[in-house]
């Protein structure tokens, strides 16, 4: 047997290689069968066509695996993640009285980890919950056995046993090709080593080590593991290919990124471009969730290629929900959500919130809704708890998967395997627990996800070993395209790296993002500029990427944006455009207007509906520091401190710090709260001092705040700071700056040139737009809390 491995960076022609390979051997007349992930099995199929080829088989190595040992006659019912987690929990329950869903399911990931890297029995390295594992394990084996299953990890570690014992299969490869993988595992390399025994030749492809700064997941080590354990006789190495035309986007906030993304798919596939030729590459799984979403709205044949579970379909989050809600007290928000089901219960739903009640209240309360409750009476008398016989649990899950929808989709068979299995397997058949355990193990039940034709939405680690024409990376920001840490409860990370097992404290790798840039030859990354926490930059790889706009994203858009991104009629001004002008001196008024001017507009002429208490520690803490900066003066706190303080909570502040006022700062010529006039400017910064020694003179400026970071959010603080800097008539003073609320030991602050060039820059820009009686919205990620979100449609 011939062995060979490829090695190459991502982008480096590695699949290209595997399948030129494949279409010779074909040629003549050979049998060629390529392993490679899932979710590269259609991508490799579309390339294998371009030119037609027969001869070629592409399949993932569990299913490989699964047909090899149901030929040698060693398969059995193989027990599925739900029932794995649940017999688990069955052992835990044996050995030690009790167990929860989220213990047995850590149990059982360690477990199928353990056997997907070839353990046949659980080490024990000295760790003190190791030998309670192990004791796990053996109950769990001995319950396997007594149903006549085997665990769905077991596959591979019996199928290279059989073939290590001289099974043989009757129609094996000639010739083994494996490509996508990152790396191997002790079980993986093992069981290839037993496939190949009775091939003509093996070949392999690996990433291999990236260009600096990059770094990559497949070290040395590993691949001289590889050679020694596959036999690799030769070693192709690839030159990295030639690098995409990379356009880099800072958008606004996250929804303006997808957007401007989804408005250039659009633009493609009017153009005629092939979906399958195009990807949406997002960091995680809720980016993919937003942008499924936004694309029904813009009417994009988006596919979603995320692994789907039963909770991911609507009649399966409508089961959940029903299984559910009576432990909740039927809420009105798990009524309303249920209303697609029960007609009418959204009324109830609606009268129940108003009046602060639940559909658990007591029946006198229920009965003087002005609303019919037949709708709410079927739902109790549905999900009322069932006896505690395996007949009534049964057709308690029955009538609920059918009130849900369930009971004709493609999982319903599973869904009653699962219910018949927890019942067997809690023998004291508390319904509770029964409703609980099922509830906790829908998240594991696979379902089955309809093949669509579309635009691929996928995470960088799926689009592993594919090939597109142009592909969207979404999010690259920094600490984003990162590999997962976690430690693992049972074995610590020296453990794992005496037993061989994978390491999970890997350290922020930017092998992720690296690979992820090279899927085609035409990428466009983009990052929000403001998202949750404040502002963001760009991944720190991608500095030397210069911003650009997106060409035509605001040709095409959705039906919702249509009506905002048509141009206004001649001699029309746009809207919030041509207000009043507004020139305004003082620094802190002007601070209210950003970063949004329309919000700093409306909210000087709406006043509030209502006033609501303030829980927020740093609200209260602004309030007791004005508070006790008015009581060093002697003057009154300001009536309208803050709208959203609760009537009475500024009597009771005042109270408090009349109550314990601390001394007033002893520093010579101290001005707390005092105007500093700069230009024409007025600022009025936290306190402020100048000190003349001799020919030397200092101002110093205290700023509240623990940092730059946390001061750049504080307009007034940066805008003060930057004119100082700038400014004539104080480039004789020495400048200092401190944060300090006027209590305890002060931090020096250090600004940088560019933090004080942007707050110039957003001053000189805010002033100018305001004196032209510009009130255009500015979007990001204030819109959150903004009250004013019907009457704007930038949000």
């Amino acid at each position: 047997m011939s062995s060979t491995l490829i090695v190459g960076p991502p982008g480096s022609g590695k699949t290209r290689r595997i399948l030129e390979l494949a279409r010779r051997r074909a040629a003549a007349s050979e049998r060629v069968t390529i392993i490679a992930l899932p979710q590269q099995r259609a991508d490799l199929l579309r390339r294998l066509g371009e030119t037609p080829t027969l001869g070629v088989r592409v399949t993932d190595l569990q299913t490989l695996l699964y047909e090899v040992l149901e030929e040698l006659g060693g398969v059995a019912r193989i027990a599925s993640v739900p029932a794995r987690v649940a017999m688990v929990g069955a052992a835990l329950r044996e050995l030690y009285g009790e167990a929860a869903p989220g213990e047995a399911a850590l149990y059982a990931g360690t477990l199928a980890e353990l056997r997907r890297s070839g353990f046949e029995e659980v080490p024990v390295t000295g760790g003190r919950y190791q030998q309670r594992l192990r004791e796990v394990d053996r109950v769990y084996r001995r319950l396997l056995g007594e149903r006549g299953l085997i665990d769905l990890d077991d596959v591979r570690r019996l199928a290279a046993l059989a073939l290590e014992g001289g099974a043989r299969w009757s129609d094996p490869p000639q010739h083994l090709m494996v490509d996508g993988y990152q790396a191997f595992n002790r079980m993986e390399r093992r069981t290839l080593a037993a496939m190949a025994g009775s091939a003509l030749s093996l070949t392999v492809s690996l990433p291999g080590l990236a260009p600096a700064p990059w770094t990559t997941r497949t070290p040395p080590e590993d691949l001289e593991a590889l050679r020694r354990d596959l036999r690799i006789e030769k070693v192709e190495k690839l030159r990295a290919g030639a690098a995409p035309r990379f356009r880099l986007h800072a958008a606004s906030s996250p929804s303006r990124e997808l957007r401007d993304a989804l408005a250039e798919v659009k633009i493609c596939l009017q153009q005629g471009v092939d979906p399958h030729e195009l990807a949406l590459i997002v960091p995680d799984r809720a980016a993919a969730r937003a942008l499924l979403e936004l694309g029904r709205e813009y009417g994009l044949p988006l596919h979603d290629e995320h692994a789907a579970s039963v909770l991911d379909t609507p009649q399966g989050r409508r089961f959940e929900l029903l299984l559910g809600v009576r432990g909740r007290g039927y809420p009105p928000r798990d009524l309303l959500a249920l209303a697609s089901v029960y007609p009418g219960l959204e009324l109830v739903a609606e009268a129940l919130e108003r009046r602060g009640l639940s559909g658990s209240s007591p029946v006198a309360a229920l009965e003087a809704l002005p609303v019919e409750l037949a709708p709410l009476r079927d739902l109790l008398r549905e999900t009322e708890s069932p006896a505690p016989s395996l007949e009534a649990w049964l057709a308690y899950v029955e009538r609920l998967m059918e009130r849900a929808g369930c009971d004709r989709q493609p999982e319903a068979p599973e869904l009653r395997v699962v219910a018949r299995e927890v019942y067997a397997l809690l023998p004291e058949a508390n319904p509770a627990a029964l409703i609980d355990w099922t509830r906790a193990l829908l998240a594991d039940l696979p379902a089955p996800r309809r093949s669509t034709p579309g635009v691929a939405v996928l995470e960088a680690e799926q689009a592993s070993g594919r090939r597109f024409a142009r592909t969207w990376l979404l999010g690259a920001q920094e600490g984003r395209y990162t590999l997962d840490e976690s430690e693992e409860f049972f074995y610590s990370e020296e453990d794992r790296t005496l037993l061989g097992l994978e390491r999970r404290m890997r350290g922020l790798a930017s092998s992720v993002l690296y690979d992820a840039l090279w899927r085609a030859p035409e990428v466009a990354v983009s990052y929000a500029r403001s998202e949750r926490g404040g502002e963001r930059r760009a991944h720190r790889l991608l500095e030397a990427l210069e911003a650009e706009p997106r060409p035509g994203a605001a040709t095409t858009a959705s039906p919702l944006e249509l009506a905002r991104l048509r141009p206004p009629p001649p001699e029309t001004p746009p809207r919030y455009r041509r207000l009043e002008a507004l020139r305004e001196r003082r620094a802190w008024e002007l601070a209210r207007y950003a970063p949004c001017r329309l919000r700093g507009y409306l909210e000087g002429r709406v006043r509030p509906a209502e006033t609501r208490p303030v829980y927020a520690a740093r609200d209260r803490e602004a309030a007791r520091r004005k508070a006790r900066q008015a009581a060093w003066s002697q003057q009154e706190l300001p009536a309208q401190t803050d709208p959203a303080w609760a009537p009475g909570f500024r009597e009771r502040v005042l109270r408090a710090v009349r109550r314990d006022l601390p001394p007033r700062p002893d520093l010579e010529g101290l001005v707390i709260l005092g105007v500093l006039p700069l230009g024409e400017m007025l600022f009025r910064p936290h306190a402020h001092r100048l000190l003349r020694r001799g020919r030397l003179e200092t101002l110093e400026v205290y700023l509240i705040g623990t940092g730059v970071k946390q001061l750049r959010d504080h307009r007034e603080s940066m805008w003060l700071a930057a004119q100082l800097r700038a400014s004539d008539e104080h480039r004789g003073l020495k400048l200092d700056f401190y944060a300090w609320d006027l209590q305890g030991e002060r931090e020096p602050l250090h600004f940088t040139a560019g933090d004080l060039e942007r707050a110039r820059e957003e001053l000189s820009g805010l002033r100018a737009a305001l004196e032209a009686g510009d009130y255009s919205p500015v979007p990001g990620f204030h819109c959150r809390s903004c009250r004013f979100g019907d009457v704007c449609r930038e949000t």
